[in-house]
C-alpha cells in the first residue's frame, strides 16, 4: 500500500477509505464520492501544520501564498 510507504519515508500520512467510492473519484464530479473525497482533502489540507487557511473560490480572498520550497526526501527539491 502506498500509504505505508510514505509513512516508511518519514511523510505524514493520513490513510481513508471512502467505502462509497470506487479508484478514479476525482474524476467523477457528478457523483457523491467526489464531493466527500474533495472535502476530506480539504480538510486534511486545513490541518497541515505551518499551512495558511484555504479559501472557497469565489470569496474575494487571494489565494494563500505558497509556503516556500523546502527539499524533499532525498534532497530533492520540487
Amino acid at each position: 500500500m502506498f500509504a505505508r510507504e510514505l509513512a516508511a519515508a518519514g511523510a505524514r500520512v493520513e490513510h481513508r477509505v471512502l467505502p462509497e467510492s470506487s479508484h478514479g473519484l476525482l474524476n467523477r464530479p457528478h457523483e457523491e464520492a467526489f464531493t466527500t473525497g474533495v472535502e476530506a482533502i480539504a480538510g486534511w489540507l486545513q490541518s497541515v501544520p505551518g499551512r495558511e487557511p484555504l479559501q472557497r473560490s469565489g470569496s474575494g480572498g487571494a489565494a494563500p501564498t505558497p509556503p516556500a520550497a523546502r527539499p524533499a526526501a532525498g534532497g530533492v527539491t520540487a
